[in-house]
């Protein structure tokens, strides 16, 4: 038997079929081949995975590649980020500039991932025109050529009414309508999350309210439209316990929470770290534990990293000045190994179904696979390497992690797409989807 690359006695974890096993895997002509106790194969490559998790391509729903727009990341440089970190496909944000809410945008978009990309670029339209929440975008339009969803992400649908419509479409393009959900005149100028640390340093609070009242808005808009509603970066006891609420109506909704909600706190505010502002903020230890739960019990469908990029020479400003952010591609699923199967005793098996089947759920597309005959897209895992956050040697342009120096394990060992090894050992290679 001829196969392109063995990946040898793997932990092979698969949710799709339930499959976790020690195996053989065989990649040939960009399809998985065979998978089992594999004898006489004659491969190009050969991966040693004894000790490590094989797993269908890990997928990400929620990243900023800034493109176009200025040049704190690019489609290439983020794709590049993405494969060191495990991922075999992006959602790209359309928070750019300009913002991607047309059909030719979503087709800019597809041509340049398609001249530059590393992994598979699956590209987002916006809700509204020019992210402004006045005027529906051509949903049905960029659709068709190719969104997957809709987002107003980073600035927060505020009209009611508009929301309503936006669900009410969401049945229409078979799309989920992916909402960052923030009551501005709550948040008024806040820079982080309301509480000590705040009055120990001064900033202007952020209520977790903020927050909270826009989840319950739209989670009432979605059962009462049945419109199809996830929402991004839940990151308070509160809004997990208002998703579980709406689930028992009924509604059509799944939820994500970001790896530095899992794993990081407000605590790494002091001295007024600008590489720790995000938003929403990073809360408190109760809220963390809360969100990290949700995540490991099944409540929330996906983990998502919301990879935000910045140049140092915006992101290092006094705090209020400097933008919200984290670069978190490269780091994400290491960061939330540590966190949850490491932390709270998560089964793999599941860690990697937040990775993989849950976000396919909510995308609306067939679960990735390790059966025979699917897309040879693979991620590997090593789960006892321990090694320490060095942001200066990201692929991504944005070096602003708070995470630096911080000791992780579960570091992505490989990734794969189409049979061919877009990163293994952490060496990236450059090729084209």
């Amino acid at each position: 038997m001829k196969a392109d690359i063995l990946i040898k006695g793997g932990r092979v974890i698969d949710p799709s079929s339930g499959t976790d096993t020690i195996a053989d895997v065989a990649l040939y002509d960009g399809l998985v081949a065979a998978v089992g106790r594999l004898e006489g194969v004659f491969a190009k490559e050969t991966v040693d995975a004894d000790g490590m998790v094989v797993a269908p391509g890990f997928i990400d729903l929620h990243c900023h590649l800034r493109e176009p727009g200025p040049a704190d990341e690019t489609i290439e440089s983020g794709t590049l980020a993405a494969a060191a970190g495990g991922f075999t496909a992006v959602c790209a944000m359309p928070n750019t500039t300009p913002p991607v809410d047309s059909p030719a945008m979503v087709e800019f978009i597809r041509l340049k991932a398609a001249s530059e990309a590393n992994v598979r670029v699956l590209p987002i339209g916006t809700i509204t025109k020019g992210r402004q929440g006045l005027e529906l975008a051509e949903l049905a339009l960029m659709a068709e050529k190719g969104a997957v969803a809709f987002s107003d992400d980073g600035s927060p649908v505020a009209d009611g009414e508009m929301m309503r419509r936006a669900l009410e479409y969401s049945k229409i393009v078979r799309r989920p309508i992916i909402e960052h959900c923030e009551d501005m005149s709550l948040t008024n100028g806040g820079e982080a999350n309301e509480g000590p640390v705040t009055t120990w340093l001064g900033l202007n609070p952020i209520p977790r309210a903020s927050e909270e009242c826009m989840v319950a808005r739209n989670l009432v808009l979605a059962i009462r439209t049945r419109g199809r509603l996830h929402l991004a970066h839940l990151s308070t006891e509160l809004s997990i316990s208002l998703f579980n609420w709406a689930k028992g109506y009924g509604a059509d909704i799944t939820a994500e929470v970001a790896p530095h909600h899992l794993a990081l706190t407000e605590a790494l505010l002091a001295g007024y770290e600008t590489y720790a502002k995000v938003n929403p903020p990073l809360r408190g230890e109760e809220d963390r534990a809360a969100v990290a739960l949700a995540a490991k019990n099944g409540l929330i469908d996906a983990i998502a990293t919301d990879h935000a990029p910045w140049s140092d020479e915006k992101k290092k400003k006094e705090f209020k000045s400097a933008p919200n952010g984290i670069s978190g591609l490269e780091t994400a699923v290491a960061m939330s190994w540590t966190a949850l199967v490491n932390g709270l005793g998560m089964a793999p098996s599941d860690f990697v179904a937040r990775f993989t089947t849950g976000p396919a759920r909510v995308l609306g597309f067939a679960p990735p696979s390790l059966s025979e005959g699917s897309a040879a897209d693979i991620t590997i895992i090593d789960p006892k390497t321990v090694r320490a956050v060095e942001p200066m040697d990201f692929a991504s342009r944005g070096k602003n992690s708070p995470a630096g120096g911080m000791q992780l394990s579960g570091w992505p060992r490989a990734t794969i797409i189409s049979g061919r090894a877009a990163m293994l050992d952490g060496v990236v290679r450059r090729w084209r989807v």
